[in-house]
């Protein structure tokens, strides 16, 4: 959902940051999210050695929450010369919060499913992220054009905040369940 609402309000969100079209400003989004992303996917292997699959999802939201949010209040650094360093990292880390999500949870869901299952749980799960990918984007465009592309990639962060405490908490009470 996330880099399908940066796609979708690329162009304003380059204008809004920069100044610049997408074109110009693809270089300060679109190369530094996917390098994150690529980076991401290697790293999330060590990580998930070193800890639990739950604890680098939630950190990946966690993050993701944090550089989404915080993204509403960037024109207010543009009088520093750190400005674009500033948003090439975070979208950099952003990248890699994004991998450290989907890998992992791609992983939890090979690890948890039978061999006989698995084709039929990642066919649903290519559908079912298409139909919830679907409303976010339409309703980020929405957003982004009657209030400001920021403020709608602040409040997909907000939403995507939600979620990862719904998760963090059905977890927690799933494996206290599961102790007893």
């Amino acid at each position: 959902m996330m880099i399908g609402v940066i796609a979708v309000i690329a162009p304003a969100l380059s204008i809004a940051l920069f100044n610049q079209s997408l074109a110009v400003a693809s270089t300060k989004i679109i190369i530094p999210i996917s390098i994150g992303m690529l980076f991401g996917a290697f790293i999330s292997g060590y990580i998930l050695r070193k800890s639990k699959r739950v604890v680098t999802i939630d950190l990946g939201i966690g993050v993701a929450v944090l550089i989404l949010v915080s993204s509403y209040f960037l024109p207010r650094l543009k009088s520093i010369s750190l400005y674009i360093p500033i948003i090439i990292i975070g979208v950099f880390i952003l990248g890699i919060a994004v991998s450290m999500i989907s890998v992992t949870a791609q992983t939890l869901l090979q690890v948890n499913s039978s061999d006989e299952e698995r084709g039929k749980i990642f066919g649903m799960l290519n559908m079912m992220m298409n139909i919830a990918a679907t409303i976010p984007v339409l309703i980020a465009g929405i957003v982004a054009d009657i209030v400001s592309p920021l403020a709608a990639i602040s409040i997909a962060g907000m939403v995507i905040g939600i979620f990862g405490i719904y998760q963090f908490l059905t977890i927690r009470r799933h494996e206290a369940i599961y102790k007893k």
